[in-house]
């Protein structure tokens, strides 16, 4: 042994970073710069700390204390940001509702985590009041307020009292910062517990993989309880940009922004990108500069890639990430600006290893499927008050992503499939991902979904849900055609419905909701049946 237990503690709390000692750090360093931005106003880096830090005195006030929960519920606000940093400075946890569920469901999601308080904005008071008799906790119900109420039962109103000195608290950089809930189609939400560690670390692989710095905006519209907007403001803040919070997918709003700042990653989901092209061509103006743009190339169409990023004269972000790993391990995938993709491969970041496993449990070789497991600093800390679950998902010290990739020859990850969706039909398995590929080749198609139906022969049998342009004449037939050249035969869709872009079921991020689908397509067949 080379030093003492002692010695070992003292020089952990001396290598130790969490969020609230970065908000002040940058009140110190860049007191007047901006690091949000919001609808009416903005809050410099000292306006941030300070108010955050008489919020935390409010909330020691209500009970709170290092451990305890937050839930709250709330719409991208400057409010909730100022929240989730009164919770740092506490050792708290803020758990974000998905105000996209109904009642019942939130109550399940609150009682998950026992909160000591459930916060919510003006506009969620109503399916808040709705959710609370659906819940066992004891929890206070309080409004969120805005920075300047003066109502008593507002953590906002009463923080005014309140010195800008945050309380005097040693905050653990493995203490679970925010919890996030898993949006899984099927069962039962899980709750993604996020630790200070894990967001440096993701800020790290971020700013070098993308090249960002402080002259960074970064635009938050997607919902605040996804990882993408809540980690990323955390992450613009550690290297020290702009975090432009805005309440919702809002395109005239978003291209305000791009003309106006740079901004380093700049998030858009699929089922987005066709309003955002036609905002751009309507401004018919230049933006300011964007470092990377999108999420999920496999999911959009070549053409819409090319069009999107020449007309932003910057890189698709060829990403795959998770609320539990975050946005690797493909942080530093770009595809060309104004080309057509051919080539969807994604390189592997060295912030995290990454292992390929076959189902027979041994390595997958090179251009065989297998389940992505991960490890390294990024990770999540596990599943909130889901013992079970979270030893099966670290089983072996790797996170199992439930996700299944082949590896290239020269290292890349070429994405396949979720493990959990798989169509076995005849004995042989079908990876939705090989078919929808193909027919987003096809000029007319925007959008693919491909799902399984139950078959008397085959067992299950792959069926394509396709979107084409406006005006396009493509049927069923062509399309069909159309992938004989490219799929063997028994990978072929057995049936093609195309359907209108606004017929596909989907979350609020915009990824569709693939078993919802499936359920679509079952009911067409047996009503013409």
């Amino acid at each position: 042994m080379h030093w003492s237990p002692q010695a070992r503690d003292l020089a952990r709390a001396a290598g130790a970073l969490t969020l609230d000692r970065v908000l002040a750090n940058q009140a110190m360093i860049r007191p007047d710069a901006v690091a949000v931005e919001y609808i009416g106003g903005a809050l410099t880096y000292t306006e941030l700390h300070d108010a955050s830090s008489r919020l935390a005195s409010t909330l020691a006030d209500e009970g709170v204390q290092p451990g305890d929960r937050i839930a709250v519920l709330s719409e991208n606000t400057v409010e909730l940001c100022v929240l989730l940093y009164a919770a740092a400075k506490l050792g708290a946890t803020c758990a974000v509702l998905n105000w996209r569920l109904f009642p019942h469901e939130l109550g399940y999601c609150i009682d998950l985590v026992e909160p000591r308080l459930v916060c919510y904005s003006a506009a969620r008071a109503e399916l808040a009041e709705l959710a609370r008799p659906e819940t066992t906790t004891a929890a206070d119900f309080v409004p969120l307020g805005a920075l300047d109420d003066t109502d008593d039962r507002s953590p906002f109103g009463r923080s005014s009292r309140y010195p800008s000195l945050p309380p005097n608290v040693y905050v653990d950089p493995e203490s679970t910062l925010t919890i996030m809930y898993t949006s899984g189609t099927t069962g039962l939400p899980k709750a993604a517990a996020i630790s200070h560690r894990a967001l440096v670390a993701r800020a790290g692989v971020m700013a070098a993989e993308l090249r960002l710095s402080r002259e960074d905006a970064f635009i938050g519209w997607a919902p605040m309880f996804h990882m993408v907007s809540t980690d990323y403001m955390f992450l613009t803040h550690l290297y020290g940009g702009k975090y432009v919070v805005l309440p919702g997918f809002d395109p005239e709003a978003i291209v305000d922004v791009l003309l106006r700042d740079r901004v380093g990653w700049f998030v858009l989901m699929p089922a987005t990108i066709t309003r955002i092209i036609d905002e751009l061509r309507r401004r018919d103006a230049p933006v300011r500069g964007v470092r990377a743009v999108g999420a999920m190339a496999d999911l959009v169409p070549p053409e819409q890639l090319a069009t999107l990023t020449g007309l932003l004269g910057a890189p698709y972000f060829n990403s795959f990430g998770s609320t539990e790993m975050g946005t690797v391990p493909s942080a530093g995938a770009l595809l060309t600006a104004g080309e057509l993709p051919t080539d969807f491969a994604k390189e592997q970041t060295a912030f995290v290893d990454v292992a390929l496993v076959a189902a027979s449990g041994e390595p997958a070789e090179d251009g065989e499927v297998g389940e992505l497991l991960m490890r390294g600093p990024t990770a999540f800390s596990g599943y909130w008050n889901d013992d079970g679950a979270t030893r099966a998902v670290f089983a072996g010290g790797w996170y199992h992503s439930g996700d299944l990739f082949t590896r290239t020859e020269d290292g890349r990850l070429n994405f396949v499939s979720r493990s959990r969706y798989m169509i076995k039909s005849g004995g042989e398995n079908i990876y939705p991902a090989e078919i929808e590929r193909v027919l987003m080749q096809h000029p007319d198609v925007v959008e693919v979904v491909v799902v399984r139906r139950a078959d008397d022969r085959w067992g299950e049998v792959p069926v394509a849900v396709v979107a084409v342009k406006d005006g396009a004449t493509t049927g069923p037939e062509h399309l069909g055609e159309f992938c004989v050249e490219y799929l063997a035969s028994y990978k072929r869709p057995k049936e093609i419905q195309v359907r209108a872009l606004e017929e596909f079921p989907r979350n609020v991020t915009g990824k569709v909701l693939r078993e919802e689908l499936e359920v679509i397509v079952a009911d067409r067949r047996e009503a013409s049946a």
